[in-house]
């Protein structure tokens, strides 16, 4: 229940942020890079951020597959600092921040499924891996229909303090 937990809660940050209220954020053609002074064509700056996304996934996986099982909802740290990343006033920032939301759904995949190979019978790992991702896809569901309230919540934050 704990994993499964987890993972719903991280899927929230997944589902808002795959790209999400990313869409609504950064909606003109040209992203500006107010650090550098540069621009950058939506297309390339979401390849980078999806490519990072991709990147934080996959070494979560690879990194915590073979570690202790630890306990899961110490993950959601990477998805709040990405989260608040992404959210912030700076696109250079923002283009990373799917790395640190995607690393903590790796490494809760990774430790999730080891806890769940280790614990279960394995002629009921089917049906235990089917209700843990079902569980986690609640989180899915509440993240997307969220995104429109994220991004009304950003806007109003940066015109207030920003």
């Amino acid at each position: 229940a704990i994993h499964s937990g987890a993972l719903a809660c991280c899927r929230v940050f997944g589902a808002l942020f795959n790209p999400g209220v990313l869409l609504y954020i950064y909606s003109s053609q040209y992203i500006n890079f107010t650090l550098y002074h540069r621009t950058l064509l939506k297309f390339y700056f979401f390849v980078i951020y999806n490519s990072t996304f991709f990147i934080g996934d996959m070494a979560g996986r690879q990194i915590m597959y073979n570690r202790k099982i630890v306990f899961p909802f110490l993950f959601l740290l990477f998805p709040l600092v990405g989260a608040t990343m992404a959210l912030l006033p700076w696109a250079e920032i923002a283009v990373i921040s799917g790395f640190f939301i995607q690393l903590a759904n790796g490494c809760i995949y990774a430790q999730s499924t080891r806890h769940i190979e280790a614990k279960v019978d394995p002629k009921y790992s089917l049906i235990s891996f089917s209700v843990w991702l079902f569980l986690g896809d609640i989180g899915s569901i509440i993240g997307t229909n969220s995104i429109q309230w994220v991004a009304m919540g950003r806007r109003y934050l940066l015109a207030r303090y920003f």
